[in-house]
């Protein structure tokens, strides 16, 4: 549907013009402009309330221009300064009037992002760079209404806020960092159901926590699973243990009441076992937190003073806490140590040799992407469920050693959080 260019015919008495013959011309009428003018708002506006596109209409500027040809069209025409004075005033209201309308149309018509961040945990530097890039983004793309609410850590908490959340129906996307992704999905089912964007962000909202497709249908992650993350930590200490047979390895779980850390243990064992110079000797609770990893790191060193080839923790935090106890025992240099997120401090400490190498968490990403991804969704764009940190990690790899530090891509890469 094409805006109709202006009908010369109701510029004047009704008659058509004879612009060559100065003697055949007709009075030109103020209220034919406005029935043209009129009449191209009203279709312009029609058609946007239909949702239709307006790549076809005439432009504003185009219509100026037309309206100004029409009264240029013959050099001897000669135009009443009435006329002047109401094509002016006519064009300068419809700048007005458009420009509103514009404005008004976008507040009313143009939906817009209303974000919760349901936290896992807000006192913890992952979730806090997850909350940051998922606020930088939502200004972005101008979302209403950005907020978080923390679990603290309780899975059901966090299912009864998003209950809440539902309730209220202040909110149309939902963006979830899981305690456990089993206890939520009936509430993310009943979110699904009412029309709200579900998007998880660094674990899955699954029965299934080794599964990387979302355990409700329509609903979108980010991040990875927590099988594939215990899989690469021992990858690390693999490649830690090369040169060393037998080779004794210590893993440090964060806190095993989250279910995802028992996913993310097992997986690490797995792979463990498949390397026949690899020997597990203890696997202590290192905690989410540095004062824990610490305590950890003392206890460990303590428990097994000599014996101790290579250390591989979950909790990028926790290690950070213990690396003071490890220094204090002679083991920095010694002992090869295996990190889970390549913070800024941990991508300093592999340049250096404090550590051997971590796995890349990109929590500040992943938090910008799952923004975009629900503007795309609310502007219907095609957004994949899945979204593997592996695939956007910008050192090409999620093992941040040495080797993958020193080329050009991981150079530039200085983590996305920090351990404290």
């Amino acid at each position: 549907m094409i805006a109709p260019a202006i009908d010369k015919s109701v510029l004047s008495d009704g008659n058509e013009m004879d612009w060559s013959n100065p003697r055949g011309r007709r009075k030109l009428r103020p209220s034919g402009l406005r029935d043209a003018i009129s009449g191209w708002l009203l279709t312009r506006s029609r058609a946007t309330n239909r949702g239709m596109e307006l790549a076809g209409f005439l432009t504003l500027k185009e219509l100026v221009e037309e309206v100004a040809s029409l009264m240029t069209e013959r050099q001897t025409v000669r135009v009443p300064v009435s006329m002047l004075v109401t094509v002016i005033v006519l064009l300068a209201s419809l700048v007005l009037g458009s420009a509103c309308s514009s404005s008004n149309g976008s507040t009313s018509t143009t939906k817009k992002l209303k974000i919760v961040y349901f936290n896992a945990i807000a006192a913890n530097t992952y979730t806090a760079a997850n909350w940051k890039g998922i606020q930088e983004q939502a200004k972005a793309v101008g979302a209403e209404s950005v907020v978080q609410f923390d679990a603290g850590f309780d899975a059901n908490k966090q299912a009864r806020q998003m209950q809440d959340a539902i309730t209220t129906g202040k909110y149309n996307t939902f963006i979830v960092e899981p305690v456990d992704g089993a206890v939520i999905m009936p509430v993310t089912q009943q979110a699904k159901d009412a029309g709200i964007t579900v998007i998880a962000v660094g674990s899955n909202i699954a029965s299934d926590l080794a599964a990387t497709a979302p355990g409700v249908p329509g609903t979108y992650f980010i991040g990875y699973a927590p099988a594939t993350n215990g899989k690469q930590l021992g990858q690390l200490m693999s490649m830690a243990c090369a040169q060393k047979n037998p080779c004794n390895v210590v893993y440090m779980p964060a806190d095993l009441r989250a279910a995802n850390e028992n996913v993310r243990k097992k997986a690490a064992e797995d792979y463990i076992k498949t390397q026949p110079n690899m020997k597990l000797i203890a696997e202590p609770q290192s905690g989410f937190d540095a004062p824990s990893g610490l305590k950890a790191g003392q206890d460990l060193v303590t428990a097994h003073a000599t014996g101790v080839d290579v250390i591989g923790g979950s909790a990028g935090q926790a290690i950070a806490g213990a690396v003071p106890a490890f220094k204090d025992a002679g083991w920095i240099g010694k002992v090869k140590i295996i990190s889970n997120g390549a913070t800024i401090e941990e991508c300093k400490w592999i340049r250096d040799g404090t550590l051997f190498g971590a796995v890349v968490q990109l929590p500040y990403t992943d938090g910008k992407l799952a923004v975009q991804d629900a503007q795309d969704i609310m502007n219907g764009k095609t957004v994949v469920p899945f979204v593997d940190e592996e695939s956007i990690s910008p050192i090409g790899s999620k093992l941040a050693t040495l080797e993958t530090l020193s080329t050009a891509k991981g150079q530039q890469f200085l983590g996305e959080y920090t351990d404290s």
